[in-house]
């Protein structure tokens, strides 16, 4: 625990750095499909549609660093994927809620002749996921929290013109201090809350943005952006987890006064 609390404040003095050029609130709606596969309480796929949000800020100076905290969930209904469709019993369902708190650091390290500039830094993150089976009994309720991730990002910014970005980020966790719930065989086993360190091999997760920006004078700018993440949980379930959303959202600028 020593060497996470030593690597997030390294990562966060980082940030001191950061020329503010922009810095902006990001408000974000849209709509999220999820795929879920928990071979400890069903053999099935679950999939389904839902909607999220995100709240963060941003400061930035596109020219040299980039930085990003970020508050984003979803909540989904998911139905099961039946190899035969006439054996569907609209009664089973999961419902699931996931949240991230994310914090993005990431410097330039090459600019192409076209414009487009490549960026690499770190992250930390935090993710939560709560789902219930309509079905199942004892093992109804699973969660699993990554109370801490560590890892790195990449991403490139291409000036379209000078009203419209395209910004593109991938966030790999190296390390994460996590916690899922304890099944065997699809029975809740152990009501202890331990954690444990768990590497890439063992805890799996990439999650990705793409965005497109569009200025106004006043600085404020309309965003959309596909958000895709996937994680893959082998230590005490088989979880994997996948997401799309599609979110519509509004910068407000802080950097400048706002014009009338």
């Amino acid at each position: 625990m020593r060497k996470f609390l030593l690597i997030t404040c390294c990562l966060l003095s980082f940030s001191l750095s950061a020329q503010n050029k922009y810095n902006a609130l990001s408000f974000n709606v849209g709509l999220s499909q999820q795929n879920l596969l928990n071979k400890f309480n069903s053999p099935i796929t679950y999939s389904g549609f839902g909607i999220g949000g995100s709240l963060g800020y941003i400061n930035t100076d596109y020219d040299k660093v980039h930085h990003e905290v970020r508050l984003s969930f979803s909540v989904s209904n998911l139905k099961p994927v039946y190899i035969d469709p006439a054996s569907y019993n609209p009664n089973v369902y999961v419902s699931s809620i996931n949240a991230e708190l994310k914090y993005r650091y990431a410097q330039k390290v090459y600019n192409f002749s076209n414009g487009i500039k490549l960026y690499a830094g770190g992250n930390a993150m935090i993710d939560f996921g709560l789902r219930n089976n309509s079905v199942m009994g004892n093992g109804s309720t699973d969660i699993n929290l990554s109370l801490l991730s560590l890892g790195i990002s990449g991403g490139m910014y291409y000036k379209i013109n000078q009203r419209m970005n395209l910004l593109w980020f991938i966030d790999i966790p190296i390390i994460s201090y996590i916690y899922c719930t304890h099944y065997l065989g699809g029975v809740f086993v152990d009501e202890k809350i331990e954690f444990k360190l768990a590497s890439f091999g063992s805890y799996q997760k990439l999650a990705s943005d793409l965005c497109y920006e569009y200025y106004l004078k006043n600085g404020n700018a309309f965003r959309a952006t596909y958000a895709f993440s996937v994680i893959n949980n082998s230590n005490n379930q088989k979880l994997t987890i996948g997401n799309h959303t599609l979110f519509l959202g509004f910068l407000f600028n802080l950097s400048k006064p706002r014009k009338s």
